[in-house]
């Protein structure tokens, strides 16, 4: 398996190199989860935005039916 004659020839190198090689493994590890998480940040709040404008426009289309309807008179309940 290529990780483990990876760890392996890592063995033999210097203590420098190692150290070197985990931190620049570590390092990468954060880019890519801090890549996702922004992503994933991203995306929700864009979700949100627009189920926000979704509400926002079915309140205004109920409010537009509530206005246009009172000016609107039942004549056979004010006949006497």
């Amino acid at each position: 398996m290529v990780i483990q004659r990876t760890i392996e020839h890592l063995k033999t190198r210097p203590k420098d190199e190692r150290k070197l090689f985990a931190t620049s493994v570590a390092f990468g590890v954060v880019i890519i989860l801090f890549s996702l998480w922004v992503f994933m940040f991203v995306r929700g709040i864009g979700s949100a935005a627009s189920a926000q404008q979704a509400a926002a426009t079915q309140a205004l289309s109920e409010a537009a039916a509530d206005v246009s309807s009172a000016g609107q008179f039942d004549l056979q309940n004010t006949t006497q």
